[in-house]
Formats: C-alpha cells, sequence, structure tokens
C-alpha cells in the first residue's frame, strides 16, 4: 500500500480544491453562457442553482470577461 504525503486533515481542501479545478475545466469546455453552464451541472449531476452557488463560492469568472484593474 501507497502512503499518501497528504494528512487527513487537508483531504477536504484538495477536495475543494479539485471540485474547482472540474467545474471550470467544464464550464471552459461547454461555455460560460447559460446553455454551458446547464451542460456543465448536467455532466456533473448536480442541479443548476448548485452550479452557480460553486461558481460565486470559488469566486470563479468567466476568462472572456476578465478586465484588469488599472491603478
Amino acid at each position: 500500500i501507497r502512503q499518501s504525503k497528504h494528512t487527513l486533515s487537508e483531504t477536504p481542501s484538495l477536495l475543494k480544491d479539485n471540485e474547482k479545478t472540474l467545474i471550470k475545466h467544464y464550464l471552459d469546455a461547454n461555455g460560460w453562457h447559460r446553455a454551458g453552464k446547464e451542460k456543465t451541472a448536467q455532466t456533473l449531476n448536480i442541479s443548476l442553482r448548485s452550479l452557480y452557488r460553486k461558481i460565486k463560492d470559488f469566486n470563479l469568472a468567466d476568462p472572456a470577461n476578465f478586465s484588469p484593474t488599472v491603478n
């Protein structure tokens, strides 16, 4: 048996990081528009409402709408 280099206390953080990465991957692939979000939610087997909540919780944003802040 191979031992993990991560402690049990790190597991929730790792799961959240993986979930965020997976959601972003599918949104990038399916599109950030409503139909793309519907397809992403369906692919991940979660409700569209849950997807919107996760997008907000993970501070995900459509890279096409990115505008750098100028000081």
